[in-house]
């Protein structure tokens, strides 16, 4: 597909237009844009509305909230564990929505054989028999500024009940039972609760839950002391005792708000274990 091109020489030129040739090669682009292009209620201003009573300021998750639902929409987690409910329960939920929705338009395109591109499979199969993605929160409903009350209600009104578990209760009781979760169960874990100086203790409790490949997201953990010595720990790979993590098993990522003086960070830890590898399906792309 050529298009004539005769300004500045006597001899025609042709653009090669890429676009229409692959087109052409790929009769289900369309179908494939359509399944996998963004269409969610979090962009509406009606699910911003919705969730805004979850919102506490002195919680600090305004930017949170979109980071996890980002995080949560790459990874498709099948099981989430918030400990601190609010405003961020919300978007988890949405997120694992939109996931199911996703893989479902997928499955779909799966069954007709019409998710490939350049006659090439574009995605890995989806099985229409997959559990929905769910949310565990945990909150004591103690603190003086907290949301956690609201999100049940909240998730109702969003036609997301069936995805959220509810608990009230302390965090570190539920944890140090070892039989709550099963190992290698829980492929995403939000902690956004004043475990202070204990996250050691915490994370040590909840480490063998956490699938491998899976993450543990951590709130506030650059600017203040308590949580910034366990963190400069784990950077500098100490051991298990001091961490709670197993230095050969987790890579770590922070991120700071600069803005912000105050619950203004996130911690990601990935945990990987020794055997675990992303696949390769490609040289190049």
């Amino acid at each position: 597909a050529g298009t004539p091109v005769a300004a500045g020489s006597r001899r025609p030129k042709y653009v090669i237009r890429a676009d229409c040739m692959f087109a052409s090669l790929d009769p289900h682009v369309n179908a494939v844009t359509t399944a996998l292009a963004p269409r969610s209620p979090v962009f509406d201003v009606k699910f911003l509305d919705a969730v805004r009573p979850l919102y506490s300021v002195h919680m600090g998750v305004e930017n949170a909230a979109p980071a996890l639902y980002a995080l949560a929409r790459f990874v498709k987690p099948a099981t989430v564990v918030e400990v601190g409910a609010g405003y961020t329960s919300a978007w988890l939920l949405r997120a694992l929505a939109d996931n199911d929705a996703e893989l479902d338009r997928v499955a779909e395109l799966q069954r007709r054989d019409a998710c490939d591109l350049l006659d090439w499979p574009w995605c890995e199969p989806v099985s229409v028999q997959r559990p929905p993605g769910r949310l565990v929160c945990v909150d004591n409903c103690a603190h003086q500024t907290t949301t956690a009350g609201g999100v049940v209600d909240v998730a109702a009104a969003l036609g997301l009940s069936e995805r959220l578990e509810f608990e009230i209760g302390d965090a570190f009781e539920i944890f140090s039972n070892e039989d709550r979760f099963a190992r290698d169960s829980v492929d995403m874990f939000w902690l956004d609760f004043g475990v202070g100086d204990r996250v050691a203790d915490f994370v040590r409790g909840l480490w063998p839950a956490i699938a491998p490949g899976g993450f543990v997201v951590c709130h506030s953990t650059l600017t203040n002391r308590a949580t910034r010595q366990w963190l400069e720990a784990v950077r500098r790979g100490a051991g298990e005792a001091e961490t709670g993590l197993p230095p050969s098993e987790v890579h770590h990522v922070s991120l700071l708000e600069p803005h912000k003086h105050f619950q203004n960070a996130l911690t990601l830890l990935q945990k990987r274990p020794a055997g675990f590898e992303e696949p390769l399906y490609s040289e190049r792309a």
